[in-house]
């Protein structure tokens, strides 16, 4: 028998041994393809057999087609209803971004500052006033408020804008998406995955969206994002770690301090950078849907922006943020509240003669120096002299004396109770426990009038001692504090003060 045959169905010349005509797609069974002729050789020529070539000549032969083959390519576009414009999304968002920059200007002047008066307090203890460090708490406190509030409506407005953004790409496309839409809003709260699904649903928008969609399953496309993609993402994860206290330890030691301080203005300016980054992500990817939409019939074309509106931009968004940030920075910016103008030899014993006060102090103290009325230098009529252990782990104590002119004794007792109430509530906030009566020490000509004091929290200690008196070479009042911050000395603390007074001239 030889090797070719006619297909039963189409009559097309085919081998004996197939199971499928590879031109009409029928089922072929056994022995179903009739044995080709003798003598006829040319296997491209269509060869009917014998009960066909008897028909009439003008009877038409049904033939019966197998159905085609489905075709591989997809549809240019999927179910155009689900379709919903994300233009009004990307313009508050863009005001936001903007805003944003703006705000992290004053965060970031504000940590500037504090990072200063850190690097300050590492060598000088005495570095920043009780007012200072109020005046910073309450701007923190302020930003912190208006931070949060921000943060919320912008990030309510990126996901709701993401979802609708993620979930027109199945208007756009025939098949899936790589996540189900509801990821773009859930990937931001799961724990791990929020460091990288939300960065690839950004990306697949950006891909998807393309006016001219390539065939091809979804998930084996990998193209390119802009380069300011990655720079939003980068920045962002930088912002949050770095400003993320978690992973440094206690905020209490010491020697993390200055550090801490430092890594905040870098998360600052890098949650500053993130936001300006976003701002033109949510901008091309919201152009790029609008163009697609309009391929489509959607929407309209959306008008191309010039050269120098895009410069424009990029120029301006940087300077909202410098605007923010140096005026803050030279507004808040404050000096010392004590110039240092000590830390000598421990071995020997010190003295502080100035302005018409001297008094011995023991060696390896810091001494610092104030006009008492927040920084700057003391003069004869108004000072403060604050000393401490120059080594921090002593510095358990610490010492202050100051006068001021024109002030006498009578109001001892206010300026003591005063005294008292702002060092308990600015040391550890604690309630006074316990509050001895005035005591009268001698002085010169005149005398002291002094009171101890201790207070608790917590199983924690403060205590100390107080006294005001009058020079007697002089009509200024003079003041001495002996303060432990962490301790109960008011049975001993009295002593440490009469020591200072017994070499206090004036």
């Amino acid at each position: 028998m030889g090797k070719f045959g006619a297909c039963p169905e189409c009559g097309r010349l085919i081998a004996r041994d197939l199971s499928r005509c590879p031109y009409c797609r029928a089922e072929l069974a056994p022995g179903a393809v009739t044995e080709q002729p003798a003598g006829d050789q040319d296997a491209s020529r269509k060869w009917e057999p014998p009960e066909r070539r008897s028909a009439p000549p003008t009877e038409e032969i049904p033939v019966k087609r197998a159905a085609a083959a489905p075709s591989s390519a997809r549809p240019s576009h999927g179910d155009l209803s689900r379709y919903r414009p994300i233009s009004s999304f990307g313009s508050a968002l863009q005001l936001m971004f903007a805003a944003w920059m703006g705000l992290l200007g004053l965060v970031a002047a504000g940590r500037l500052v504090a990072w200063r008066a850190s690097d300050r307090l590492a060598s000088n203890p005495f570095a920043v006033s009780y007012e200072q460090a109020s005046a910073a708490d309450q701007r923190a406190v302020v930003l912190g408020v208006v931070g949060i509030g921000a943060y919320a409506v912008t990030g309510l407005l990126f996901v709701t804008w993401l979802w609708r953004a993620y979930r027109n790409l199945t208007a756009f496309q025939q098949a899936p998406t790589r996540f189900r839409p509801g990821w773009a809003i859930g990937a931001w709260f799961v724990p791990i995955l929020n460091l990288v699904r939300p960065k690839r649903i950004v990306d697949e928008c950006w891909r998807e969206s393309a006016p001219r969609p390539t065939d091809g399953p979804r998930l084996a496309r990998t193209g390119s994002v802009p380069w300011v993609f990655h720079l939003w993402w980068g920045l962002t994860i930088t912002g949050r770690f770095l400003g993320s206290w978690f992973w440094l330890g206690s905020p209490d030691q010491p020697g993390l301090f200055r550090w801490r301080a430092l890594l905040t203005v870098v998360a600052a300016f890098a949650e500053m950078g993130a936001a300006g980054a976003a701002f033109w992500v949510v901008t091309l990817v919201t152009r790029r849907q609008a163009a697609r939409a309009a391929s489509l019939g959607l929407e309209k074309t959306p008008r191309p922006v010039s050269r120098p509106a895009a410069v424009l931009v990029i120029v301006g968004l940087p300077l909202v943020a410098a605007a923010a940030t140096v005026p803050a920075l030279v507004a808040w910016h404050e000096p010392p509240a004590f110039v240092v103008i000590g830390g000598l030899d421990p071995e020997q014993e010190q003295r502080y003669e100035a302005h018409g006060v001297g008094f011995r102090y023991p060696g390896g103290y810091v001494a610092a120096e104030s006009s008492g009325f927040g920084s700057g230098k003391p003069t004869y009529g108004y000072g403060m002299i604050a000393l401490t252990p120059e080594t921090p782990a002593l510095r358990d104590h610490y010492l202050v004396v100051e006068w001021a002119s024109g002030l006498t004794t009578d109001d001892a007792a206010e300026f003591i109770a005063a005294v008292v109430d702002m060092v308990t509530r600015t040391e550890s906030g604690s309630p006074l426990r316990r509050l001895s009566d005035l005591v009268h020490l001698p002085f010169g000509s005149g005398e002291v009038v002094a009171r101890t004091f201790s207070a608790s929290e917590g199983g924690a200690w403060m205590s100390g001692a107080v006294g005001y008196g009058m020079c007697p070479s002089s009509d200024r009042l003079f003041g001495i504090r002996y303060i432990y911050p962490y301790a109960n000395r008011q049975g001993t603390v009295l002593g440490d003060l009469e020591a200072v007074l017994a070499s206090l001239s004036c």
